[in-house]
């Protein structure tokens, strides 16, 4: 199973690594649509198996942009996304509504946890991390009336020693920013494809046929490394800068 990670998708404001031009967003929609991959339900992949031929379609932050463009685009090819949201945000300049999560969930998206604060758990505590999560599923479910399943913590950062307390918080999978395929039975945590503003659709229909993923779980422990060596404004500025220049050849990172 191929987790496909997306951010931003906007042709307008701003354009960071993430952001992804809505006309490319689409040109991937329609690769996706006349593919043999299945979008997965949350639900059916609980206690089951990744399977070759499925795909997730993940949207970080819930920023606006996730209703007027990829919302609607995935509802005109009957395709279903997972929308991870910050609860603290919705409704704030930038973000989504809750009118908006409403329609959203209604129209078969699932609408999972970012966090409440968007703040990076490892540096809370347990009662600060409990607080966290129950408030983000409290509002969610007051929401859209379902209860999230997994939880993606905000710039995949988390401790091994915070799993036991994000499971008894009701969450039954951690989606982390570890890149690669998901294959075998599912034990709790999800790898995904990072789909950035330079990913072109000759690595998005590689990543289709089962190539090029091992070269983002390489990616993945390099960057890491490097983001653990040096402090987080300088690397954010290193990754914008390939960004810049990906744009003309390819290149491709994640957070």
């Amino acid at each position: 199973m191929i987790a496909l990670n997306y951010h931003r998708v906007s042709s307008v404001g701003k354009r960071d690594f993430y952001s992804l031009d809505s006309e490319v967003f689409r040109q991937q929609l329609n690769l996706l649509e006349k593919s043999n991959f299945s979008v997965v339900d949350p639900d059916r992949l609980i206690d089951q198996s990744f399977a070759d031929d499925e795909i997730m379609l993940h949207f970080d932050d819930g920023t606006q942009d996730h209703f007027t463009v990829a919302h609607k685009e995935l509802v005109q090819r009957g395709l279903r996304g997972m929308f991870f949201v910050s609860t603290a945000k919705i409704g704030s300049a930038g973000y989504l509504s809750v009118d908006q999560l409403r329609e959203m969930s209604a129209a078969g998206h699932w609408i999972e946890s970012h966090g409440h604060s968007h703040r990076i758990i490892r540096e809370m505590n347990d009662e600060q991390l409990r607080h966290e999560l129950t408030m983000s599923m409290q509002l969610i479910q007051e929401w859209t009336g379902r209860t999230p399943l997994i939880y993606a913590p905000p710039g995949g950062f988390y401790q091994k020693s915070q799993v036991a307390i994000i499971n008894s918080c009701g969450y039954r999978g951690i989606r982390t920013m570890h890149w690669g395929q998901n294959i075998g039975a599912f034990r709790g945590l999800i790898k995904v494809a990072v789909v950035s503003g330079s990913t072109t659709i000759d690595q998005l229909t590689a990543w289709l046929g089962g190539k090029g993923l091992w070269q983002q779980s390489l990616r993945y422990y390099g960057k890491s490394a490097i983001r653990a060596c040096i402090p987080l404004s300088l690397y954010v500025k290193l990754r914008n800068g390939v960004f810049s220049r990906g744009k003309s050849n390819g290149a491709y990172g994640a957070k």
